[in-house]
């Protein structure tokens, strides 16, 4: 899960770059010599392919590593349900409400129910806060 906190850190702070990266690339287009101004913009380019590289690699360990962890979250939920249902009374079978296929389906839902919840959220609301963060270091250090 730290990795993919860095990873969703990173994808957060490629925002206000490529941000930079653009602006930066526009004002290069400004010169007036033609070969300067070539030179300035392939320069800028390269920032463009650095920063596609880091989202591409820093999505891809985020999902992984937040998968990996949803699901042993998953598999822990669903190992200590079972093993609730199995230590119940086995009077506690015979009623309706508690039968196996029914069992069956609190086993199935319910556990990826609180994967989904709580991990795809988690990264959104890192990567988020690096987002807003960086963004606002580079607009107080940029305007003064």
């Amino acid at each position: 899960m730290i990795i993919g906190s860095i990873c969703n850190i990173a994808m957060g702070l490629t925002l206000p770059f490529l941000g930079l990266a653009l602006s930066l690339t526009l004002f290069a287009m400004m010169i007036e010599d033609l070969e300067e101004m070539r030179e300035a913009v392939n320069a800028y380019v390269l920032y463009f392919i650095y920063i596609a590289i880091v989202c591409f690699f820093g999505n891809f360990f985020s999902k992984l590593s937040f998968m990996f962890v949803g699901e042993n979250i998953t598999l822990n939920m669903r190992k200590e349900t079972y093993f609730k249902i199995l230590s119940k009374h086995i009077g506690w079978h015979d009623n309706r409400e508690n039968a196996s296929g029914i069992l069956t389906g609190v086993l199935a839902k319910d556990a990826a129910a609180l994967n989904g919840a709580s991990l795809e959220g988690l990264s959104i609301i890192i990567e988020s806060i690096a987002a807003i963060s960086a963004g606002l270091v580079a607009g107080f250090l940029l305007s003064w």
